[in-house]
């Protein structure tokens, strides 16, 4: 199931807060978060976005029940609203824990491929 489809079928990802999320920073920004929503939650594009939405309620000291859920409407609202940075510093971050999830994925493949060759 893609986030797509958790977005038209949950009241938690309701289409609206979708939208919200994809125009509060531009168009780079909306064209990102458009492409993220259609993928899987087990991407790791998908788990950069939710690692940037609470790196930036952490950062800017939100409350911290926002980070139960960093993709609901209105959790990544509140946040992107306390954003002060630019649409490039946002998709820097965003960048940033994309090498962040990318580096720990391939980090526990080599782990599970060491475990696996010592039971061998």
């Amino acid at each position: 199931m893609g986030f797509a489809s958790v977005t038209h079928d949950s009241q938690y990802y309701p289409e609206f807060g979708i939208v919200r999320l994809s125009g509060s920073a531009g168009r780079r920004w909306a064209d990102l978060i458009e492409w993220v929503k259609k993928l899987p939650l087990s991407d790791p594009h998908t788990m950069a976005l939710t690692r940037t939405i609470r790196s930036l309620i952490k950062s800017r000291q939100l409350d911290p029940s926002l980070k139960h859920d960093p993709l609901c409407a209105a959790c990544a609202s509140t946040t992107l609203a306390a954003f002060r940075g630019s649409e490039e510093d946002l998709i820097s971050l965003y960048h940033e824990n994309l090498n962040a999830v990318t580096h720990s994925i391939k980090t526990m493949r080599l782990r599970t491929a060491v475990a696996k060759e010592r039971v061998a």
